[in-house]
């Protein structure tokens, strides 16, 4: 059964190119998240749920590969603070690569494509020409409950969220004050 929000999201895209971060959604975004794990507290909780663990973002994206753990998806543009990076190991360790565009502070109709698709397989990357910051809102709607993503918090550490209805629901809520563009 589909839940209501991966309908919300599907019908969003049915018609629209992109959605664009307003600063209301900006300012839901930028509130501290439930708790930053510092990197060793990270790798450890990754251990216990990489077979269900999507990553977005360079840095915690190697950090995880550069300790022999595999996400089931990661998602990353190759930059970390705007700056371009030069070494990102998802690109030698995982066959399933798709490359996508999206711009900075939207979410393509592509990225939510190449999420939707492969959300529930195994082993796969995106490389996002662009930014790759909004995919989590995505991961969260589409991912199972349970499954875990993760992203970076420059400068401080690693959030950590586990996939469940309540919060599917608030990533849906950021997303409807977004602006649809068709």
């Amino acid at each position: 059964m589909i839940s209501k929000e991966k309908e919300y999201l599907a019908s969003i895209f049915a018609k629209a190119r992109y959605i664009k971060i307003t600063n209301e959604a900006r300012r839901d975004l930028s509130k501290p998240y439930k708790g930053i794990l510092s990197t060793k507290q990270f790798i450890e909780r990754a251990k216990e749920n990489v077979n269900n663990m999507v990553t977005v973002g360079d840095v915690v994206t190697n950090t995880m590969i550069s300790n022999g753990i595999l996400p089931k998806m990661v998602i990353f543009d190759l930059k970390t603070r705007r700056k371009k990076i030069k070494n990102n190991e998802a690109t030698k360790r995982y066959s399933n690569l798709i490359e996508v565009e999206n711009p900075a502070g939207m979410i393509s109709k592509g990225l939510y494509l190449a999420i939707i698709k492969n959300i529930n397989k195994k082993h796969t990357a995106i490389k996002v020409d662009g930014e790759e910051d909004l995919a989590v809102l995505i991961t969260v709607i589409l991912s199972k409950n349970g499954d875990i993503i993760s992203w970076g918090v420059p400068g401080k550490g690693v959030n950590l969220l586990k996939v469940n209805n309540s919060e599917r629901k608030n990533a849906v809520n950021i997303i409807k004050k977004m602006r649809i563009i068709t």
